[in-house]
Order: C-alpha cells, then sequence, then structure tokens
C-alpha cells in the first residue's frame, strides 16, 4: 500500500492483513441457483437410481431426513408428507449453502470452475461417505448406497460448476 493509503482504501486484488481479497469474482447468486439446480439433479438421480437398488424413489429423501427424524428402516420406502417436507428443506438447504460456498471459493482456485467442480464433488462425497454421515445421520450412513451416493453428488458439482461457468465474474467494489 502506498504511504497515504489506508486499508479500506486498498484496491481489490492486494492483500489486506494477510489475506488476498480477489479482485474479480462469480456473482453469488450463480452459486445458490447452480445449488438450486445441482440439487434437483442431485435428487434426479436419487429418485431414478433408488427402484435399481429395490427402494422406492421416497428411499433417498426419507434418508435425508433421518438426520434429524427418528425413522426405522421399515418406513423408509414409505412416502411422509412430514419425512418429505423435512428431506427436501435439508436438501434445498444444503444444496443452496454449498453452492454459495463453491461460487465464494472459486475466485481463490486457478483454472476452470468445472475443474474444480469435479475436485470438490469427490472431497464432498468422501468428507459426507466416511466422516459426516456414521456422525450425524448413522441411517444413512448404514443403508447409502455408495454408487448411487457418488453418482448423486457428480451430477450435483458438475451442474454446479456448469452453471456458475456461464456467468461473468464481477470486479469487487463494482468500480
Amino acid at each position: 500500500m502506498a504511504e497515504n493509503e489506508t486499508q479500506d482504501q486498498a484496491p481489490a486484488g492486494r492483500r489486506h492483513d494477510a489475506v488476498a481479497i480477489p479482485e474479480y469474482v462469480y456473482p453469488y447468486r450463480s452459486g445458490i441457483v447452480g445449488g438450486l439446480i445441482g440439487g434437483a439433479v442431485m435428487a434426479l438421480v436419487g429418485a431414478l437410481s433408488a427402484p435399481l437398488i429395490q427402494h422406492s424413489v421416497w428411499f433417498p429423501l426419507n434418508l435425508v431426513a433421518a438426520a434429524v427424524m427418528p425413522l426405522q428402516k421399515s418406513g423408509l420406502d414409505q412416502f411422509m408428507l412430514d419425512t418429505f417436507i423435512v428431506g427436501l428443506v435439508i436438501h434445498i438447504a444444503m444444496s443452496v449453502l454449498f453452492g454459495l460456498l463453491f461460487a465464494l471459493l472459486l475466485p481463490t482456485l486457478p483454472g476452470h470452475p468445472l475443474v474444480w467442480s469435479v475436485v470438490i464433488g469427490a472431497i464432498m462425497w468422501f468428507v459426507a461417505l466416511r466422516l459426516a454421515l456414521p456422525i450425524l445421520n448413522r441411517l444413512m450412513a448404514e443403508y447409502i448406497q455408495p454408487v448411487s451416493f457418488i453418482v448423486a453428488h457428480v451430477g450435483y458439482t458438475l451442474t454446479l460448476g456448469w452453471w456458475v461457468s456461464r456467468y461473468e465474474k464481477v470486479k469487487v467494489g463494482g468500480n
């Protein structure tokens, strides 16, 4: 920074107290909308793959709801309105949250968003399957099919990366 330039006046792209601020970022709405569309793709993959593993289309969403609801294995293939609503709210919230985090993180990473969507998707799948689910949702950890789970995550992250990459980056501060 110049001697007469304060930290608040420093242009984007410069270091602020050892934190690099990107000069250009993806609009946050690109991550939010991309997360919603990716979440829809993920839900579609889950619903279409459930019958292939001898379960109903409600099985994946009921497993999501099992994170906060006391469900038994015997009820996972049934449609239950309360479970449907809870599972849907959790799924949408997580889809939007991860989409927004992706858009926030991208400007700090080199390369194309589709490349990072694959890398981040693999990390998300591993963390969810091996670390988070056994703690947060034991029923899902027990009954999830890893192949359909990874296909659903790849569908989500590729859709998210594709959607975000369609947007032009914007200058921080709008100037």
